[in-house]
Parts: C-alpha cells; structure tokens; sequence
C-alpha cells in the first residue's frame, strides 16, 4: 500500500516524499482511516513504528486552514515530547506549504508569554496536561471547538498524578470531540481509566509489538546494595559504544553520575531539575560522541530521538510494560542493533521476566564469569548457557 491510498491530503503526500517516506508503517494503514472516521481510539504499537504520524497525517489533512478556531489539542507528558511533536507539526505543515497554526505550551514558560501565542490562533496546540489545564482555568483557552483531543503516551498519563488534569480537559471538551489514546502499550490499569474518560472507545493494535533489534538481558543480584558495584562492572565490560542509563529520581541523576565519575566514568546528566539549555547541551554531546554514558530520568528521556545509543541500561526497573518498552525503545533504532539491559534483585528480577512475558519478548540471563558477563537463555524455567 502507498500513502495515496489513504486517502491523504495531496500536499502532505508531497512532502512525505521529499523525505523519501512512499509507504505507511502497519500502525499507519491500520489507524489513518479511523482517525479520518472521527471515532474515538486507542492506538498501539510498540516504539518507532510511527504512531505520531499515524494520527497527525489524517488530523492536518482535515484542519479547516481558513478558520480561527482551535481544532485540536494534543497531549503529551514531558517538555521535550510536546516540543517534538510540535516542530514536526510545524516541519511537516512548512514543506507541504500548508498554512496550519500550530503552538507548543509547557511548564516552566512563564504563562503570560503563552497567553500572547493564544492570540496568533493556533489551529493546533501540543501541550503538558498541567500547562493546558493552568490556561484553561484562567479562560485564556477556550476547548468548545476542539474536534479532536489526542492523549500521546496515554499509558504513562493515565497512571500517573497527570491523570487528573487530561480528566478534567477531558471533561471540558464536547461530548462528540473525537479521543484518541496513543502507547506503545497499555496494561489492563492504563486501559481501565481510559474506559473511564472515554468508554466508546475503539482499540486498534499493531502486530508488531516488539523490536527484534533489541536483544532483551538482565543481571540478577542477591541484595539490591549490589546494583551499583554490578553496574560499574558493566560499563568497564562494555566501554564501547553509548549507553543510556535509567534512574528512577531526578535527584538520582546527579548522585549516580558523581560516583560513576569518582571510578572515571565520564557521564552526561538528563533530568526534569535541569534547565532546558543544560537538558539540550548534553543531549547533543552526548549524540555526537562515539563512545559515551547518559544517565537520566524515565520522565526526562521520553520523546528522546537518538539513532546511535547501543545499549539501554534499567538501573530501576519500572511498574509497567509500557515504560520498559519505552526505555528499552530508546536502542535498536535506524536499523542497528541494540541490548537492553536490565539489573534486578530477585523482586523485580520478577517483575522484569511478567513485563516482558506481558510483552512477549524473550529475555536473558547474564551473569559475570571470569571478568565476563555470561548469558544464558530463560525458556521454561531451563537455563542454557550460551
């Protein structure tokens, strides 16, 4: 199938092309009709399979450019993914000479500065939930002509203190806006409280829920004090290449990069405390070394595009499958190969092996032998060293 058999507008077809983008994703045949129908949707598929453009193609070929009105709002949980999602809005509308307004409003800005952008009338808003909601209680914003609402990273939204504030802006829309859920997977919880929100509700999945460049490992530990000597064994055995590195705390950034870098561990920080200058600056040291460490927050490094980082780490091991996939989504991407690595006492060792039976990923073991890490394969509870 060709992106003209999707009925798509002509100009962005065009663009697509400059770009040397002809063929949809699966995501993208599956979910570009129902978001043209105006049902309401859950979308899922797993990391880099194209879930943005397959709702924002159709939406920018139905926004009616001659009018003022805001027409759609887009959600989404950090800074750095509402100014992704927002610039490729506006890359995207610009090559395709398409006059579509668009604004991204975050937290940290001060508000009066937003408020101006209120007044260019943007056709579309990208925004954090907090930061909408502010300039909506404010009746700065005015919802009653929203015509669709997408909540991206809907699983991490919904089960987090956001959810309150996507209910509410949920609650202040129309009753026939179109909404639409968009993850790379949602547990049973995600799903139950998007039922509560939106309740019809049509849920569209993709077959491919995994990336097969990702080979997926963990490292068990008998006692969690472990983890950082464990860690820092790791990174000597694998010196090459970069590594991203999860933490679970913004103030765990900065305490774990200080004792890498007392061992000689060189380390760039990422966490929602730094400024967004600081943010930026190590995110491009970091992509233009060929050999470095980046240690960051799961919040902080969401909407990351980073093509080179060979190896994921999951220092903390997170609740959902849908976090560990995001993580993990961060390596193996362009076509490379990648390792995601997790490191795990025997509680979330437990943990780790439900979220990825849930996933359907197969997982390793490793284990240090002689200075090297060893895997061994799980599969029926069998072990085979490799």
């Amino acid at each position: 199938m060709n992106l003209i058999d999707l009925d798509l507008d002509q100009r962005l077809i065009d663009a697509l092309n400059k770009d040397n983008i002809t063929e949809p994703t699966v995501i993208q045949t599956m979910a570009i009709g129902a978001v043209f129908s105006k049902k309401s949707l859950i979308i899922e598929s797993a990391t880099g399979t194209g879930k943005t453009f397959a709702y924002l193609l159709p939406i920018m070929s139905q926004i009616e450019t001659v009018s003022d009105n805001l027409q759609v709002l887009i959600l989404a949980p950090t800074h750095e993914l509402v100014m992704q999602i927002y610039e490729l809005i506006k890359y995207t509308a610009n090559e395709a000479n398409m006059p579509i307004r668009s604004a991204g409003f975050i937290g940290k800005v001060h508000i009066n500065r937003q408020v101006e952008k209120l007044k260019e009338k943007p056709h579309v808003i990208v925004g954090t939930p907090g930061r909408i909601l502010d300039l909506f209680k404010i009746k700065k914003l005015k919802l009653h002509n929203v015509s669709t609402v997408v909540i991206d990273e809907a699983s991490s939204l919904m089960l987090s203190e956001s959810r309150h504030a996507v209910k509410t802006i949920s609650a202040s829309l129309m009753r026939d806006t179109q909404r639409i859920f968009v993850s790379a997977l949602f547990s049973d919880q995600a799903k139950k409280r998007v039922l509560e929100i939106c309740p019809k509700v049509e849920h569209i999945r993709a077959a491919e829920k995994t990336n097969s460049d990702i080979r997926h490992c963990y490292i068990e530990i008998s006692d969690s004090r472990e983890k950082f000597k464990t860690l820092r064994k790791f990174l000597s055995a694998f010196d090459e290449g970069k590594t991203l590195i999860f933490v679970k705390k913004n103030p765990d950034v900065e305490i774990f990069a200080n004792k890498l870098e007392f061992h000689k561990v060189a380390v760039l920080q990422l966490s929602g405390e730094m400024s967004k200058v600081d943010r930026q600056k190590n995110l491009a040291q970091f992509e233009n070394k060929k050999d470095g460490v980046l240690i960051a927050t799961a919040v902080a490094a969401r909407g990351l595009d980073i093509d080179s980082v060979d190896r994921v780490v999951h220092y903390d091991i997170p609740i959902e499958s849908s976090d560990y996939l995001h993580r993990s989504g961060r390596t193996g991407r362009a076509g490379r190969k990648g390792i995601s690595v997790a490191i795990a006492d025997s509680r979330e060792a437990r943990r780790l092996l439900r979220i990825t039976e849930e996933a359907d990923i197969s997982t390793i073991r490793m284990k240090m032998s002689n200075g090297k890490f060893c895997e061994y394969i799980i599969e029926n509870n069998k072990q085979e060293q490799k």
